[in-house]
């Protein structure tokens, strides 16, 4: 009966996700290179490829501009057209497969954005990211999974990076798991906890969720521009699926 009663548990427990899945789509929310985002099939399975070559700048305003230590940015990137709601659990779930490059610098495939209709982007709340912790796209140092979390001033970030190196992770596909907690209005903080092949690799981080925009997720290849040149990078994107509760 104890085990009966265990295996129903853990079945409503489950449901509370699955059966909760929102409807999401993704759209270019400014210009991209040409031929920079594709979408192609394999095994009758649906995936985005996302390719950024050297000096493929981004069409939103603010990549042309000198910035955080770079000359410009460079983007092939989607967005979510609707947000997370800040009352729910959000559990994000995607497979990557990382084809090419990803060994410069402070090179972003994923991000919990934040968005509002006036200023229709604010700072992002969390950023995963390759880096090789040199300000030099052309070093030969391995680059490391890491995350980027926002402090309280909601403009400088904590740096975390995971001891789990490019070269381990590199033509094989790797499921991620995003668990968003729901966000203080009052202290405007949310918890996030990620999983890299069902192993927990960021447990429970706290960030911060500014009152003036709703989170929103954007993924692709998202980096800084180098005079000196960057590799051309490349990532395959399954999917992404999102199950909230209350």
């Amino acid at each position: 009966m104890k085990k009966k009663c265990l295996y129903i548990s853990l079945v409503l427990m489950f449901s509370l996700f699955t059966s909760n899945s929102i409807a999401v789509s993704f759209e270019k929310n400014c210009k991209v290179p040409k031929g920079s985002i594709k979408k192609i099939k394999i095994d009758g399975e649906k995936y985005t490829l996302f390719t950024l070559k050297d000096k493929n700048k981004g069409g939103c305003s603010s990549d042309n501009k000198s910035r955080s230590g770079a000359p410009y940015w460079e983007r092939a990137e989607l967005a979510q057209r609707n947000t997370l709601s800040k009352n729910k659990i959000h559990e994000i779930s995607f497979k990557v497969k990382i084809d090419e490059g990803f060994t410069g610098e402070r090179e972003t495939f994923f991000q919990i954005h934040n968005y509002n209709k006036s200023a229709k982007s604010v700072w992002p709340s969390l950023m995963l990211k390759f880096d090789d912790g040199f300000y030099a796209s052309t070093s030969t140092h391995p680059s490391y999974l890491q995350i980027d979390y926002m402090y309280a001033d909601q403009k400088h970030y904590h740096l975390n990076k995971k001891n789990i190196p490019l070269s381990n992770l590199k033509n094989e596909w790797q499921y991620f798991r995003v668990i968003l907690s729901k966000i203080d209005k009052n202290t405007e903080t949310g918890y996030v906890t990620i999983y890299l092949n069902n192993d927990i690799i960021f447990n429970k981080i706290k960030t911060y969720f500014p009152k003036r925009g709703t989170p929103r997720i954007k993924y692709g290849i998202y980096r800084p521009g180098n005079l000196d040149g960057n590799n051309i990078s490349q990532i395959l994107y399954s999917k992404i699926d999102i199950n909230s509760k209350k």
